[in-house]
C-alpha cells in the first residue's frame, strides 16, 4: 500500500478506523505524516515493557556506532552479565591471489547496557546506582575479555526519546562508558553510586580508540 501521500489525520484514520484507542489520542508524526503513539495504541493492544523499551534505543544506539566505527556484533540472547560484544574487523590478503577478505580479528569487547532516565547529570560527572551484582562482573579481574559498562542516560519524556524527520532519525540522550575493572569490593547488598566522568561520551572516536588499545592487548 503506498504511504507516500499521507498529508492529514484523516488519511491515516481511513487506514484504521476499526482499532479504537485504548488512552488518550495523541498523535506523534512529521510534516502531515501521523502515526499512533504509545499512548494511543489500540485497546487490547500488548507492547513491550518500558525497561524494555528502554533498553531497545540503549541497544541501537551501540550498534549505530559500532556500525560507523566498523565493528560486528554479536547480541547476547540470554543475561548473563554481557548483552553485546563488538568484534573487530581486520583485512586479510591471499599472497596467491592478492584478493583481500574480511574478517574479525579476534580482538573482542563485552558490553554490559543500561538504561536510565534517574541518572544524576553534573557539571563533571554522571551519578548512576548500580545493581552490586552487575558491578561485581564489571570488576572482575579474571575475565578474558576485556568489558565495559555503557549507560544511556535517556529523556523522562518517551516521547523525546527518538524522533524522525525526513532529513533523518534522531535518538535522544547520551551514551556514557566506564571500564570497573579492578574496582574494590563494596559491603553494599543492593546497589552501589559509580561516578561516570561527563568526557565518557561512547562516540565514534572513543569507541575506536579503547576497541584500537583491546586489540593491543590492553584493558579497557
Amino acid at each position: 500500500m503506498a504511504t507516500a501521500g499521507w498529508e492529514t489525520e484523516k488519511d491515516v484514520a481511513t487506514l484504521v478506523p476499526q482499532f479504537p484507542t485504548g488512552g488518550s489520542e495523541k498523535i506523534i508524526g512529521l510534516r502531515g505524516h501521523t502515526c499512533l503513539s504509545a499512548d494511543s495504541k489500540p485497546a487490547g493492544a500488548t507492547l513491550i515493557t518500558r525497561e524494555h523499551r528502554q533498553e531497545s534505543l540503549a541497544r541501537a544506539y551501540i550498534l549505530a556506532m559500532a556500525g560507523q566505527v566498523g565493528l560486528t556484533c554479536s547480541l547476547r540472547d540470554f543475561d548473563y552479565g554481557i548483552d553485546v560484544t563488538l568484534h573487530q574487523v581486520t583485512v586479510r590478503t591471499n599472497p596467491k591471489t592478492g584478493r583481500k577478505r574480511y574478517v574479525e580479528s579476534g580482538a573482542a569487547l563485552d558490553v554490559q547496557v543500561k538504561s536510565t532516565t534517574s541518572a544524576i547529570v553534573g557539571d563533571r560527572e554522571v551519578r548512576y546506582d548500580l545493581a552490586v551484582e552487575a558491578y561485581d562482573d564489571l570488576r572482575d579481574l579474571r575475565v578474558s575479555t576485556p568489558r565495559i559498562l555503557v549507560l544511556h542516560v535517556q529523556p523522562k519524556d518517551e516521547h523525546e526519546r527518538l524522533e524522525l524527520s525526513e532529513t533523518g532519525l534522531t535518538l535522544g540522550g547520551t551514551c556514557y562508558w566506564l571500564s570497573l575493572r579492578g574496582y574494590p569490593e563494596v559491603p553494599n547488598e543492593s546497589t552501589v553510586r559509580i561516578c561516570v566522568p561527563r568526557s565518557n561520551v561512547l562516540s565514534e572516536g572513543s569507541l575506536r580508540e579503547i576497541v584500537q588499545r583491546v586489540s593491543a592487548g590492553e584493558s579497557s
